[in-house]
């Protein structure tokens, strides 16, 4: 059986991590789910995982099927 290897390089921000194709990819996991979204600058990501954090803990946002929608 092939063994599963990560491409993905860890940062030093949790949660985001540098893609082989130059994207950084923000996951977000939370007792009510999880999501991920693909940026390609670090400063775009490091945005929508904070203002995305502080939406899902103010009830604005929601994660429905993975993706964040507006509650």
């Amino acid at each position: 059986m092939a063994e599963s290897i990560s491409l993905m390089a860890r940062i030093s921000v949790p949660g985001i991590y540098k893609l082989p194709s130059g994207l950084f990819l923000v996951r977000i996991r939370m007792r009510f789910g999880s999501a991920s979204q693909s940026f390609t600058s670090m400063s775009s990501a490091k945005r929508w995982q904070r203002a995305t954090a502080i939406g899902l803990e103010d009830v604005t946002l929601a994660i429905h099927k993975g993706a964040v929608m507006p509650k």
